[in-house]
């Protein structure tokens, strides 16, 4: 046991004074090298890390950030029929462009083809009771007359039992009830995938969080010289992936609740048909309408009778006069129902949609399809709130669409939801984009790119050169040779320049590279 304590205290006189000797050995000035401890070696001398350096200069920074954007025409229209019936031919498809007030498709015009002979023959018979109350009558035209008030009641009866049946058809809204039941059920799908993106974009955004914050701490290590490059490459990847998904997933959001606003659209107006089923409502008004051709036919026929019978008075030929006329305006009318048959495109367009065929029905007040105008798109985005008073009306953008790679387009806002949504709390705009060459198509996803800050002749520095620790960025700059820890107050950014607010001056140095391998108080050698 003693002999033991004598060898220990033996080996710490020996090292004592072997290091007494070396350090006297040392010339007097010499540099010793520094532990992680803070500890110095004596006699080992530091090497310098050799790293390359920027100086703090002033330029201007104009900050752009990304959106995702959706795409849609600038001009959706209806195809509306304005008059009832089968139709007869179709003239166009999906996607054929057309022009404004070309036929798309023919309904059956033969009944109202009908009318208008009809209407011809009440006219022809008013116009004619005129002349003959005029000159007289004579004992053949008498017959003749007759005859005709027989001819015009018979049709006063087939129109007036016309009128009967349509008002019956009327009546019976079985049809709009289904309608009305299928568009419900539609409805409740889309909120169940509303509901199905909102849970997703809730597991993407925490999945985000998670990978950006494991980013960070992962960036500290690397740092601090504790994981490999490539570790923190890997990290970074996840995280990216994980941008991406949550990304995505608002997208699928945004397209659920459109979904869910055209489902609702789609029951408002079946609920509007079963309520007002206007394509039975324009067929009672046809029938009713060739009541009082028949009606007006009758009456001129009676008159006509009594007429040569008696001869006509003025007060009768004054009442003739207008029967006239209104026998006229029958006939225009006619002719205008029958011009209906043939339904012409609103707009200038591409048909984007089309939910008739050759043996379908087709009625006022039920789309018949859509006409889009994609000379001019709407771009649609949602901005955070952070951003959104840093937009203006008519400010200029650039656009992306994801179809069409390599490609860029310039837009406008044209508009700015004064609202947030209360899901997202993000406000809805809308940017004008000029499609001259109909590359971009409704429904598409691309990106815009959005000015929201300027900064002009300020301190900037290269973003590569910026540290992070704890989420506080600091920069590496040198100061007697050298490598110094700076705390800085960063601003504006375009990705490859930082604004610097607080930290450094303009006669500052910041190593660029070689920073992530120098500690606070490193001696460096300037390349």
């Amino acid at each position: 046991m003693r002999k033991g304590l004598i060898i220990v205290v033996v080996i710490a006189l020996v090292a004592t004074v072997g290091f007494w000797i070396v350090g006297k050995s040392q010339p007097e000035g010499a540099s010793v090298a520094t532990v992680a401890t803070g500890q110095t070696l004596p006699g080992i001398p530091e090497r310098s890390i050799p790293v390359e350096v920027v100086r703090v200069s002033r330029g201007d920074i104009i900050q752009e950030t990304t959106f995702n954007v959706t795409y849609a025409p600038n001009s959706a229209v209806p195809i509306i029929a304005k008059v009832a019936g089968t139709v007869d031919r179709v003239l166009v498809k999906v996607g054929d462009t057309v022009k404004k007030g070309q036929t798309l498709f023919i309904i059956d015009d033969r009944q109202y083809t009908l009318q208008v002979k009809q209407a011809e023959a009440a006219y022809e018979a008013a116009k004619a009771n005129l002349a003959l109350a005029e000159k007289g009558a004579s004992e053949e035209e008498v017959e003749q007359a007759e005859a005709a008030v027989l001819q015009a009641e018979a049709g006063l009866i087939g129109a007036r039992k016309g009128l009967e049946n349509a008002e019956k058809m009327l009546a019976d809204r079985t049809q709009f009830k289904q309608a009305v039941q299928s568009a419900e059920s539609q409805v409740e799908l889309a909120k169940s995938q509303l509901e199905a993106a909102r849970a997703g974009v809730a597991q993407a955004k925490s999945a985000y969080e998670n990978a950006a914050a494991e980013y960070n701490r992962m960036q500290e290590l690397y740092n601090k010289q504790m994981i490999s490059r490539q570790q923190l490459d890997g990290i970074r990847l996840q995280y990216e992936s994980a941008k991406a998904g949550y990304e995505a997933a608002v997208e699928r959001l945004n397209q659920a609740e459109i979904g869910l606003k055209a489902a609702t659209d789609a029951l408002d107006l079946a609920k509007e048909s079963y309520d007002d089923p206007r394509a039975m409502i324009a067929q009672v008004d046809s029938a009713r309408t060739q009541v009082e051709v028949a009606e007006a036919a009758y009456q001129a026929a009676l008159a006509r009778l009594a007429m040569v019978k008696k001869g006509a008075s003025e007060e009768q030929l004054a009442a003739i006069r207008a029967q006239v006329k209104q026998a006229e305006a029958a006939l225009e009318l006619a002719r205008m129902q029958l011009e209906y048959t043939r339904v012409t495109a609103p707009i200038a367009g591409q048909i984007a949609q089309l939910n008739v065929e050759a043996g379908s029905m087709a009625a006022p007040g039920t789309p018949a399809g859509v006409i889009t105008d994609l000379s001019t798109m709407k771009a649609k985005a949602v901005i955070p709130e952070s951003y959104i008073n840093k937009l203006s009306l008519g400010q200029e953008v650039v656009l992306t669409a994801n179809a069409i790679p390599g490609v860029t387009f310039v837009g406008k806002i044209s508009s700015i939801s004064p609202m947030a949504d209360q899901q997202t709390r993000q406000f809805p705009i809308e940017i004008s984009v000029a499609n001259p060459d109909r590359q971009l198509k409704a429904g598409m996803f691309g990106t815009v790119s959005i000015t929201t800050g300027k900064a002009s002749d300020v301190l900037i520095i290269p973003v590569s050169t910026v540290l992070y620790r704890l989420g506080q960025p600091y920069v590496m700059i040198v100061s007697d040779g050298r490598a110094k820890e700076q705390p800085v107050e960063l601003g504006l950014s375009d990705n490859e320049y930082v604004e610097v607010v607080a930290g450094l001056s303009e006669d500052s140095v910041v190593i660029s590279k070689g920073q992530h391998q120098v500690q606070n108080g490193s001696l460096v050698e300037v390349k």
